[in-house]
């Protein structure tokens, strides 16, 4: 790159990069787990991604990632029993003018709850 000049990496929303963990820990159900989610350098859209649990619905959204940064750490939009879950990460690829969904990426994960420290 010719000193100066300015380097855009213009990806389409198809070969979007990410990461997230595909296995989830809460310590118990209204703490912090370790969902680390990654928008990747070099992406040109913004992220956002969703767990759905076939019996509870949606039971996490992070907030929106923009290119290069990350998310270790967020709580369940619901408290959910002590138990291990298979759930679907939804990666929605938003378009960082607009909002509006370019693409969708889904993952299989484990998310586990542990029991809560009374009770």
């Amino acid at each position: 790159i010719p000193e100066g000049i300015g380097y855009i990496m213009d990806t389409p929303p198809s070969s979007f990069f990410y990461q997230i963990c595909k296995d989830v820990e809460f310590s118990r159900p209204s703490a912090p787990g370790n969902v680390l989610l990654e928008n990747t350098t070099g992406n040109a859209f913004d992220m956002q991604v969703e767990y759905v649990s076939e019996d509870y619905g949606v039971i996490y959204r992070s907030p929106v990632l923009a290119p290069n940064t990350h998310l270790l750490k967020d709580k369940l939009n619901q408290e959910l029993p002590e138990g291990t879950y298979q759930v679907k990460a939804n990666v929605y690829v938003l378009d960082p003018e607009t909002g509006e969904q370019e693409e969708t990426f889904t993952e299989s994960i484990q998310l586990q709850v542990k029991k809560p420290f009374f009770g």
